[in-house]
């Protein structure tokens, strides 16, 4: 298989599996296909929107992300460092094994949504 094939294959992989994560804290997500730019993923859920692109950088300790502005929504980066590490920051930060891992983001932003819930 060339190689821009098995990148290709490879990051879609590292897409899906963002996807299940979000999932797995019951966020609805549609993968973009290349319809919101840069974005590979829209995350929803209780009215929060969250954009986010996927990288797959295995064997790499950080990833630099390219700023991306799309008025009035929050754009992450997410890198799959290879072997389930996968770390997230907003867009246009570097990104490395420091960085917070996907599965604490949600954790904390799932905390952040029920608190404001419970406010209501």
């Amino acid at each position: 298989m060339p190689g821009g094939a098995r990148a290709k294959r490879s990051g879609t992989e590292a897409e899906r599996k963002v996807k299940r994560a979000f999932e797995a804290f019951g966020w609805k997500v549609v993968r973009s296909g290349g319809s919101l730019g840069a974005a590979d993923l829209a995350c929803f859920k209780r009215g929060k929107v969250l954009l986010v692109q996927v990288k797959r950088r295995a064997g790499s300790r950080r990833y630099t992300s390219e700023y991306i502005e799309i008025e009035g929504f929050e754009i992450y980066t997410v890198v799959d460092f290879g072997r389930g590490d996968f770390r997230i920051e907003k867009s246009g930060r570097i990104i490395s094994k420091r960085s917070m891992s996907l599965e604490d983001f949600l954790s904390n932003l799932q905390t952040e949504l029920d608190t404001r819930q419970l406010e209501r």
